[in-house]
């Protein structure tokens, strides 16, 4: 059996507020950049292994700008999660220590880090993130009676490791739709040719 790789996973995060658009929603868009590429390809009156490089080359340009704009649309992505922890003590003198609560994202591509974390009402004795960035937590103590209590909310964001991995398939995905076969196996199929390759003995 085929080994995955440290983060290759069956399926993405199913909170909407990190999901980006479906690949197809490009379609449209980089059909439409294909399709200019491929006319100036076929309509060329360059030498065949000058206008397959050039198409090649702007393949590859087009590819990349969808993989920049990809890229982007994923970093833009965040989801705010809260959790909230309060400590109570009934008597004076002494500590209690009521120990940590938790917050993390349903998905290992997401993580957060010290710079994103904020109070957003209360107070804690401490915050921290734990394993990564994979969550994030709110500590309470209290020393004498009373009560102390407070909502810690974390920022989680896409890995960038997952960043690349999951652009780098959905470039394979939209480019799949389009059609974007290899310039000259497409050539010799429009053309009714096979390649027969040389013997060199």
């Amino acid at each position: 059996m085929e080994e995955k790789s440290e983060f290759e996973l069956e399926s993405r995060p199913y909170q909407k507020e990190v999901q980006v658009k479906p690949a197809d929603a490009y379609l449209a868009k980089y059909r439409g950049f294909y399709d200019l590429i491929y006319n100036e390809f076929e309509t060329s009156t360059d030498p065949l292994p000058v206008r397959l490089a050039r198409f090649n080359l702007e393949l590859d340009n087009i590819k990349n700008q969808f993989r920049s704009e990809r890229e982007a649309e994923y970093q833009s992505k965040s989801i705010d999660l809260p959790v909230s922890h309060s400590c109570t003590k009934g008597s004076r003198g002494g500590t209690k220590d009521c120990g940590w609560k938790y917050v993390s994202p349903n998905h290992p591509s997401l993580y957060t880090t010290p710079d994103w974390l904020k109070m957003t009402s209360g107070r804690a004795k401490r915050t921290a993130v734990f394993s990564g960035g994979a969550s994030a937590g709110i500590k309470q103590t209290k020393s004498g009676k009373g009560r102390i209590a407070g909502t810690l909310t974390a920022t989680f964001r896409y890995r960038p490791e997952f960043v690349i991995e999951y652009t780098d398939e959905d470039v394979d995905e939209l480019f799949a739709m389009i059609g974007a076969r290899p310039i000259f196996d497409k050539f010799l199929d429009d053309n009714g040719l096979e390649y027969e390759p040389k013997k060199y003995e």
